[in-house]
């Protein structure tokens, strides 16, 4: 599976800010591992058509025995989406998560980033 990763420039330097993930729904869990291929998406690539769901940092959880693997909990982001008003259904529309790579960091506690160097 291709990801998707955003980068903010500073000081010359490419920092990854988000990852793009496509969704599946097919069970609670949908695993993803930072280590798979990925391309790099630029913001002119977002727009208005793009049916993205933020996943919060309380929906990821680490895998115990993989340590680069984590996974999104989807009854989680359900639940989130409700309590933003919003209807749980419409993450079957949704093509792509986005994840902060600094919850990611943080759920995997390590450099996220040394493995998405362009």
């Amino acid at each position: 599976m291709m990801l998707r990763v955003y980068y903010d420039e500073l000081d010359g330097q490419l920092n990854p800010q988000w990852m793009l993930v496509q969704t599946k729904t097919d069970s609670d869990y949908v695993s993803y591992t930072i280590d798979s291929p990925f391309e790099r998406f630029y913001q002119e690539d977002f727009h208005g058509e793009m049916a993205i769901i933020t996943i919060a940092a309380g929906s990821l959880t680490r895998d115990p025995f993989k340590d680069r693997q984590f996974s999104v909990h989807i009854p989680t982001v359900k639940i989130e989406l409700e309590n933003n008003k919003l209807s749980s259904n419409s993450i079957y529309n949704a093509e792509y998560f986005l994840i902060r790579i600094d919850d990611l960091e943080e759920l995997l506690q390590f450099d996220v980033s040394k493995y998405l160097i362009i």
